[in-house]
């Protein structure tokens, strides 16, 4: 057998050829790659990743409602208002989980102050600022209808004790909005008219607000404009201030011009008076004077 390993054989009636290892190897590479060519493949099935849905209307309101809760503990000074002031049913804290990827929660308070429920406007990423924002609102609601001092305490202190007339009635200073009206009917004027409006529309406790008198053309615009103050009963007296000075001051002018006029009026009767006795005074002088003929009677 020589190196290409071919030879025949003469043993039988038909001849053997060998056959190269090689290219024995190779073809039957090829046959099985056409075997598995030919059999089903099995199927991969991809696996599709969930995207987390992200809601950027309530991540905004949120962060400008974190904006407003800011450091302060609002959990703990609505629970501590009211063990200072408790009633039946006085105070609950309702948690809600939004359905929603990722989760976000709301916290719903309720006191026995009003009806309105606080904090079920905006969602939150956790529950403990859910029930802050919630407390804040509450609070707002009591600070402004004076439940509540604004100076962060949870009791109003003891006022003084005012003194009692002889009748048993209390002296009390009025408020400024309580004179405008006896003002107004004391110079003529109609009540004006107190334009109270949010500062912003997100919910705050911060307000704008002037005060006019509608169409009447002796006093023309606004008076007593602020802005960003912090609640409405506040801000209304701030108002009502400036309308009671802008009030007394017209009271004061029109007394200084009528004090002007009676004064111009009785000099121009002191006047008239001395004309009239220089007059007359005139007139007997005249009348006593001697005649020359007087003389030779």
């Amino acid at each position: 057998m020589d190196s290409a390993m071919e030879s025949t054989s003469t043993e039988g009636p038909h001849q053997v050829q060998m056959v190269n290892i090689e290219d024995f190897d190779r073809e039957q590479d090829a046959a099985d790659a056409a075997l598995r060519a030919r059999e089903p493949q099995p199927k991969v099935q991809a696996k599709l990743k969930k995207h987390k849905v992200i809601d950027v209307e309530a991540i905004t309101a949120e962060a400008k409602a974190l904006e407003e809760i800011g450091t302060t503990n609002w959990v703990g000074k609505i629970n501590e208002y009211r063990s200072v002031n408790p009633k039946p049913d006085g105070l609950t804290f309702t948690e809600i989980s939004v359905d929603q990827k990722p989760p976000r929660f709301k916290c719903i308070v309720k006191i026995s102050e009003t009806p309105d429920e606080f904090g079920d406007n905006v969602s939150f990423s956790n529950k403990k600022l859910a029930k802050h924002f919630a407390s804040k609102k509450a609070i707002d609601y009591l600070i402004e209808n004076n439940y509540m001092p604004s100076d962060g305490s949870v009791k109003f202190r003891k006022a003084p004790v005012e003194p009692v007339s002889a009748k048993g009635a209390s002296f009390k200073s009025p408020t400024f909005a309580s004179q405008v009206p006896d003002l107004c009917a004391k110079l003529g004027f109609d009540v004006p008219t107190y334009e109270i409006t949010r500062s912003s529309p997100n919910g705050t406790s911060m307000y704008d607000g002037y005060a006019h008198f509608g169409g009447d053309p002796r006093i023309v615009g606004r008076v007593g404009e602020f802005k960003d103050v912090y609640g409405q009963r506040k801000l209304k007296e701030m108002i009502a201030e400036e309308l009671v000075t802008f009030l007394k001051n017209i009271e004061k002018h029109r007394r200084e011009e009528h004090e002007a006029e009676e004064k111009k009026r009785k000099r121009l009767s002191a006047d008239s008076v001395h004309e009239d006795i220089t007059a007359q005074a005139a007139k007997v002088v005249k009348a006593e004077k001697p005649r020359a003929a007087d003389f030779f009677d």
